[in-house]
């Protein structure tokens, strides 16, 4: 499976560095002898590294450590993963600490992420991503529910701070339907000149002023 890392993660989008997962999960049940490649890869790293017995070999001198005893078999995933069908999802990535808010809309469910990338699943992600990278709500995020931390230097978005901040209930109204007919017209178009647009359109949303998008405005730049 394609990986990506967090500094991979773009806003709208990602830079894919080639990296990729041996996913071998047990309840795949996969016959190993059907992808000679990877077990060529795998048994690079040693046998005794590998096989799940809670072993310990000295070869060389030196003393090798198998993997904790399991009933599963050598090239499995030490652990049952129950949510790895998540990653197949449609999906949010996003990174943690970053100088700018990056979200990126995994519509195909393509992707794994390691552990410097985090990702949500549910409903109305095109929608949300939207929200998510916008001036609009990444002020009211750093201003009201980063935890702080950071300063001007960039934002923490930690889960436990994200799950607090409030997100206006998508209802199919024609605002929201705009907001995402923008983001899918966003790669077919200048996109500073729709970014200028979705920004308008969230303004109106929440219902902004326009002193008050002018004050957001003026404290991210």
């Amino acid at each position: 499976m394609p990986i990506l890392r967090g500094r991979d993660i773009k806003r709208y989008g990602y830079n894919f560095a080639d990296l990729w997962l041996i996913a071998t999960f047990p309840s795949k049940k996969y016959n190993i002898e059907k992808f000679p490649e990877v077990k060529r890869h795998l048994l690079s790293f040693g046998i005794n590294r590998l096989e799940q017995s809670g072993k310990k070999y000295v070869i060389n001198g030196q003393i090798i450590n198998a993997r904790k005893k399991t009933n599963n078999k050598w090239f499995e995933t030490q652990d049952n993963i129950g949510y790895w069908e998540d990653f197949s999802k449609q999906k949010i990535i996003y990174s943690e600490i970053v100088r700018n808010p990056q979200f990126y809309y995994d519509q195909k469910g393509t992707f794994f992420v390691e552990a410097t990338a985090f990702f949500m699943t549910g409903i109305h992600l095109d929608y949300l991503t939207a929200l998510l990278n916008s001036r609009v709500f990444s002020y009211i995020f750093k201003t009201f529910y980063a935890g702080g931390g950071l300063g001007s230097e960039g934002y923490r978005y930690k889960k436990a701070f994200l799950i607090n901040m409030p997100i206006p209930k998508y209802k199919a109204s024609p605002i929201q339907k705009q907001i995402i007919n923008l983001c899918n017209t966003r790669s077919l178009r200048n996109h500073v000149e729709i970014d200028n647009e979705i920004e308008k359109s969230i303004i109106n949303l929440i219902g902004l002023s326009r002193d008050e998008a002018n004050i957001i405005n003026e404290e991210i730049n």
